[in-house]
């Protein structure tokens, strides 16, 4: 898609291009771009563009999403530390972490992007994650678990 680059910003070390197309302001990681062609057409940012302003606003709005599901699950001893990579490798993050209980189990409060996001954050640690709030989540990996066993069978 064509686009007109406003700008590059760093966040957490990752570069981001800002960029207008369809007379919208986006933003994209580098990383993500696959293609560049240079072209010799000419543009001039939106009149009053602020750099500066534009990604406040953006980080604030991505931000917003990023925490629109809210999930409490146990989490068991061994996945705690695994924990913190999947949930931020679904767009999410740990909001509060409890105390562990006596057997080493920690209660957290997560934040996701989406149902979809948390069911396949928390699928990929099976049986070290247990969902205690919200009823569609944990209605959504039992689901997703019936359907597994059905598919492959119980073990002998």
């Amino acid at each position: 898609a064509k686009v007109e680059p406003l700008g590059l910003v760093v966040k957490a070390g990752a570069w981001v291009l800002a960029y207008a197309r369809s007379d919208r302001l986006w933003a994209v990681a580098v990383a993500d771009v696959l293609d560049v062609q240079v072209t010799d057409e000419e543009f001039a940012p939106p009149p009053g563009f602020d750099l500066r302003a534009f990604w406040q606003a953006w980080s604030a709005s991505a931000a917003a999403q990023q925490a629109s599901f809210l999930a409490t699950v146990r989490v068991a001893p061994a996945a705690q530390p695994v924990l913190a990579r999947q949930v931020g490798g679904a767009g999410g993050r740990c909001m509060t972490a409890g105390v562990p209980d006596g057997s080493g189990w920690a209660t957290m409060a997560l934040a996701f992007p989406s149902l979809d996001a948390a069911r396949a954050a928390l699928l990929a640690l099976g049986r070290s994650v247990e969902v205690i709030a919200p009823e569609p989540l944990r209605r959504s990996l039992i689901d997703y678990a019936e359907q597994i066993v059905a598919l492959y069978g119980r073990r002998p």
